[in-house]
């Protein structure tokens, strides 16, 4: 931190190293490890490996070991090859790179009565789509009285981005998502995309690829967490009974 203070004050002069620590202790700030969702998986390899290691079973040590290594070694690949795809994206405008998930079923009205926990709200849905390259996202949202969240509807939200938004000198896009079944990995995407690159006639190639299950964290998440940050500030519209 006192290096990147340094850093953004370049054209001034600092202070030193034990003034900024002092000044930063006098404030009580500390730092909280965030909280992130295991997968499932990892939890019952590293208890596999934890037991194994108790009753000193070296076969089956080195075999959950092994596992657990290759499974984390293909979920930091998937990893490398959006970080290289999302650099690709930023030095050449004939190439898109896009992460896109829904999110968490948004209740509507958003109320903080604990009376509203027994009633019946309507769930609206957002797919949101971000630019990997230049940090832009967009929300695509609709309520459950409009549609449902299957492989359809993230369907026709991803075709109408890419109708709308797919600059004429882009020859090449590509996708990152989760695997799930219903939504994002099924015959009705992929046929999509197909009739976009007969519709698009500047689009070669399509790429839609999965990050591994249970590692997929991706820049799209942000912009949900910030949505539901900014929701809880936001006033509640009750209509009149």
């Amino acid at each position: 931190m006192y290096q990147m203070y340094k850093d953004n004050h370049i054209h001034n002069s600092t202070v030193s190293r034990f003034i900024y620590e002092r000044e930063f202790h006098k404030l009580k700030l500390s730092f909280k490890k965030p909280k992130v969702d295991t997968y499932h998986k990892c939890d019952n390899l590293q208890m596999q490996i934890k037991t194994a290691e108790e009753s000193k079973n070296e076969d089956m040590l080195i075999t959950y070991r092994n596992t657990l290594n290759i499974h984390q070694s293909n979920a930091d690949l998937g990893y490398s090859s959006k970080a290289i795809d999302k650099e690709i994206s930023k030095n050449n405008p004939e190439k898109e790179c896009f992460s896109f998930d829904l999110q968490q079923c948004l209740p509507t009205p958003y109320l903080q009565s604990s009376l509203a926990f027994y009633k019946r709200q309507l769930w609206t849905f957002n797919l949101t789509i971000h630019n990997n390259a230049d940090g832009q996202s967009f929300n695509y949202m609709w309520h459950e009285a409009v549609a449902g969240r299957g492989a359809n509807e993230i369907a026709s939200c991803l075709f109408k981005h890419l109708i709308n938004n797919t600059p004429n000198n882009v020859t090449e896009v590509t996708f990152y998502s989760d695997t799930c079944g219903g939504q994002n990995k099924n015959s009705h995407v992929s046929a999509m995309f197909l009739k976009i690159i007969h519709m698009l006639p500047n689009i070669n190639i399509i790429n839609h690829k999965f990050l591994v299950l249970g590692h997929t964290h991706m820049e799209c998440d942000v912009d949900h967490s910030l949505i539901e940050k900014q929701k809880k500030n936001s006033n509640s519209y009750i209509p009149p009974t």
